[in-house]
């Protein structure tokens, strides 16, 4: 590979910093009455933090392996409401919710419950769809994994999200 690749923003901790501190900018910019909307920022720093960590991808993925879901309330870390679970693998650990935020994410099966530019207006649904739906359980118009969480809890998930990448890769 070429040398011009080898810059710190291609290290998962860079981007995520930067998804971090762009988000915190928008939110700022908009407490002052900037025409920004922070809804679609949080959005996108998720994208930063869940979808694009490149080089240590497999070692976040392995140590979110070891991070039990039901567990993940008392050490912090917001509830997402898994409204449909895939029956014979459910959701387990932090690994399991963030191969299926990847898969939502990258097919566009994410959808918002208000236009408003405050996250705690919004509550945002994902879902990610089986190709087989017959075998699985039918909820959610034939998607078998489907989740919401509140905007402000999804900012607190980012957060210790991006903690989280920081104390595996940092």
């Amino acid at each position: 590979m070429d040398d011009r690749f080898l810059n710190p923003r291609n290290q998962t901790l860079e981007f995520a910093n930067r998804s971090r501190k762009n988000l915190e900018f928008v939110e700022d910019a908009y407490a002052a009455g900037e025409d920004v909307h922070p809804v679609t920022q949080l959005t996108l720093s998720m994208l930063g933090l869940v979808v694009f960590p490149w080089g240590e991808r497999h070692h976040i993925e392995f140590q979110a392996k070891n991070k039990d879901f039901c567990a993940m309330e008392n050490e912090g870390w917001p509830t997402w409401k898994i409204i449909c679970d895939y029956k014979d693998k459910p959701t387990v650990n932090l690994s399991d919710l963030i191969r299926h935020l990847r898969n939502a994410v990258a097919h566009g099966r994410i959808k918002f419950s208000s236009n408003s530019g405050k996250i705690e207006d919004v509550t945002i649904v994902v879902e990610d769809e089986y190709r087989r739906p017959e075998k699985y359980n039918k909820c959610t118009n034939y998607n078998y994994w489907c989740a919401e969480i509140e905007g402000i809890k999804l900012r607190e998930f980012c957060m210790k999200f991006f903690k989280f990448i920081t104390d595996t890769t940092g």
